[in-house]
């Protein structure tokens, strides 16, 4: 059923006009206790069959002179008053018919009646069209609107366009929010279709997709998607930014290779950094558990590819071993000098079955057997190193129940975090080829490649 909704009051014409060309099943008329006489009017040129006087007539209280009563309130000159009763009237109207389609006309009536029915036709989503009937040839100083009319679509999608652009997604992008910005746009994507003027937002829409993939670390995803957008900035850089982190995985994970990624070489440290920066993404929403447990894991992350790839010429052999994964290591790898203790640690962990397994402390423990400079830099911060990752042992995502507060997470932080980053620069600095590091997601709609 498609249902109108008219202010109603002045001239009656566009609105006798605005039925006709609509031909809407059912028509609810926005008026005063003074412009009854208009719907009767009204209805004697465009009859309708299905109209409830008790039904379809939202009255608007008014103070006609001193015979009112002094309780009578005066709806019709508050535009708060008129906003909420026509929301009231949406929702009586899908209520009595829930697959009912709204079209809204505020062409009549007083200028704070049609001022409230339009902005609660603005802020529904929901309701299919927004209209203003006008007539189709003006003359200059023309006070009312007489004559051949017809109801013309009012855009609703840019005034959405700049509401949104200005005054909601900052906050969001701002706390790094993505997923709250998609849902934002796609609540009212609607709006924007067929628009050219607002293809944008639906471009915005789509990057945000692929940062909030990313940072699930949904990498193929987040690939993918900013693969279709490439050929112009800042797409194309981002793009080339996720292949370096992607490459710099595939040094651990092999599923990264079967699933054939596309990926770029760079120094290999890049997914530590990106896990800092989801760190960092999470501090500022507040999430410091979680921002605690990936910077937990760059820590374990950096131990796992020094081990797998920059240790390889300490090893036994001729430089060409694969190098140690800390989920199995080979102990004929190591040196012989160490191997016997490594045995010994073997037939202690697990009862001595399975392959010998490394947890962080443990991983750093033999990068410094290794003689390599992570390693001795973890022991001569060890001290101050394990009592920060009390706080993450003592969390809930660890071995506790205890919250960490925002004091411990920056405790945390500003120990671990430049442990991991003097780590990194020692091993990238001596490269050949600098490489520039990954920064932080965009929080601002200009970084985005947005103006406003």
């Amino acid at each position: 059923m498609h249902t109108l909704i008219l202010s109603t009051g002045g001239s009656l014409d566009p609105l006798i006009y605005c039925i006709e060309r609509l031909k809407p099943n059912r028509v609810v008329f926005l008026c005063s206790r003074g412009s009854l006489d208009s719907v009767e009017k009204i209805l004697s040129q465009s009859p309708l069959p299905e109209f409830d006087e008790k039904r379809d007539v939202v009255i608007l209280d008014q103070r006609l002179g001193r015979k009112d009563p002094e309780e009578t309130s005066n709806e019709l000159d508050q535009l708060d008053a008129v906003y909420l009763k026509v929301r009231d009237t949406f929702a009586r109207l899908r209520l009595e018919d829930p697959g009912c389609r709204i079209s809204v006309d505020y062409t009549g009536g007083t200028k704070t009646m049609a001022a409230g029915l339009a902005l609660a036709a603005m802020d529904d989503p929901d309701v299919e069209q927004l209209l203003v009937t006008t007539a189709t040839k003006r003359e200059a100083n023309q006070q009312s609107i007489s004559g051949h009319s017809k109801p013309i679509p009012v855009s609703r999608g840019r005034v959405y366009r700049r509401r949104i652009m200005e005054a909601q997604l900052p906050q969001l992008l701002n706390r790094f929010d993505y997923v709250g910005a998609m849902e934002l746009i796609s609540s009212v994507r609607s709006l924007f279709s067929g628009d050219p003027l607002c293809d944008d937002i639906l471009l915005l829409e789509t990057a945000l997709e692929a940062f909030d993939a990313w940072d699930r670390f949904d990498h193929g995803k987040a690939l993918t998607i900013l693969e279709s957008l490439t050929g112009e900035e800042p797409w194309t850089g981002w793009f080339r930014r996720l292949k370096r982190v992607i490459g710099s995985r595939q040094q651990l994970d092999p599923e990264t290779q079967t699933q054939a990624w596309q990926s770029e070489t760079g120094h290999g440290f890049e997914v530590v950094e990106d896990l800092l920066l989801n760190a960092e993404r999470r501090a500022r929403q507040e999430r410091y558990d979680d921002a605690v447990g990936r910077l937990y894991r760059a820590m374990e992350l950096t131990a796992q590819l020094l081990l797998r790839c920059g240790v390889r010429e300490r090893l036994c052999g001729d430089g060409k071993t694969e190098g140690i994964r800390t989920a199995g290591v080979v102990i004929e790898h190591l040196p012989e000098g160490l191997r016997s203790a490594y045995l010994e640690k073997k037939k202690q962990s697990r009862k001595g079955e399975g392959p010998l397994q490394l947890a962080l402390t443990e991983s750093y423990k033999l990068l410094a057997d290794l003689d390599h400079p992570a390693g001795a830099r973890w022991n001569e911060r060890e001290g101050q190193l394990k009592d920060a990752l009390k706080h993450r042992n003592n969390s809930l995502f660890a071995h506790g129940f205890q919250p960490i507060s925002y004091s411990q997470w920056t405790e945390f932080n500003n120990i671990v975090g430049p442990f991991i980053r003097e780590t990194i620069s020692a091993e990238t600095s001596t490269g050949s080829k600098p490489f520039p590091p990954i920064p932080q997601f965009p929080s601002a709609l200009d970084k985005l490649g947005f103006d406003e």
